[in-house]
């Protein structure tokens, strides 16, 4: 197989579709199965292919064209489970198809994240073939093999994780070899070793406890700023600027990582992209 992959995004139906936000996206029923489905078998593609979760997640380029790419591979997952419905509702879940585009989690309107995320271990779909329940795709990603990759990065690279993750942590406990134990994405890990646990009551509560923040550092943003650089990164504005432009959409797009991840793979760049999570923040 060939290296090389064309981002070409999601054939042009005969309408524009717009992204829906996820909880908007959740109620409609067909398109919500297709998405599930479509994101199981995304998951579930040979980590050495490039169209693979694992080789796409694995990027972390520039947002627009790999986001790109990221809708253009899961989107044909979910018109192939579409077009494998029995005849009495293939129809249906074709057009569901044509309506999808990744979603996103505005998480200024609501920075709590749906149960569907942050709880459900498993979902159940009406599949092609019936009734089925599988492991929750938006839960977490399953590395097959196991991801072990600190070898691969550079001194430098280890060095300003451990301290990262270490500042977060207030201790220094951490080490490269505890990722190499977990087998699955994890927010907020319940300890730094194979057993560790997603803490889902620690992640729940951080987020409701930084809604109303997070929603007026945006608004401040979108009401009070007139430059654009100060508005959308974190260049620094010089000594005499006012203190009032020294927030960003980039810094805040920064805490939405560590709010979500804590020590796990969300708060840490080089990791954050295979938890599902990081492509509902990043399409927003």
């Amino acid at each position: 197989m060939s290296r090389f992959v064309a981002t070409t995004g999601v054939p042009a139906p005969a309408s524009l579709q717009p992204r829906q936000e996820i909880r908007t996206f959740a109620q409609d029923r067909e398109l919500m199965e297709l998405y599930l489905q479509g994101l199981q078998r995304f998951q579930a593609v040979d980590q050495q292919n490039p169209l693979s979760w694992f080789q796409i997640a694995g990027i972390h380029g520039r947002h627009r064209p790999y986001l790109a790419l990221f809708e253009q591979a899961l989107a044909k997952h979910v018109t192939d489970v579409a077009n494998e419905y029995p005849a009495a509702t293939k129809a249906r879940y074709v057009a569901a198809a044509q309506r999808f585009r990744i979603p996103y989690w505005d998480w200024a309107a609501n920075a709590d994240l749906p149960d569907f995320i942050s709880l459900q271990r498993e979902v159940t779909v009406n599949s092609p073939t019936g009734s089925k329940t599988f492991p929750n795709p938006l839960y977490s990603y399953t590395f097959h093999p196991m991801y072990s990759n600190f070898d691969g990065l550079q001194e430098e690279t280890i060095v300003r994780l451990i301290l990262f993750v270490n500042s977060i942590n207030k201790s220094n406990s951490f080490r490269p070899s505890q990722w190499e134990q977990w087998l699955s994405t994890i927010r907020y890990p319940s300890v730094l070793s194979a057993s560790a646990r997603s803490d889902t009551s620690e992640l729940e509560g951080v987020l409701q406890n930084n809604r109303l923040t997070l929603r007026d550092r945006t608004y401040n943003l979108l009401t009070q700023y007139n430059s654009y650089g100060p508005f959308s990164n974190d260049q620094f504005p010089g000594p005499r600027a006012n203190p009032g432009s020294f927030d960003s959409l980039e810094s805040i797009h920064g805490s939405i990582h560590g709010l979500v991840g804590d020590r796990g793979h969300m708060g840490v760049v080089d990791y954050a992209a295979y938890d599902p999570v990081f492509w509902l923040h990043h399409a927003n």
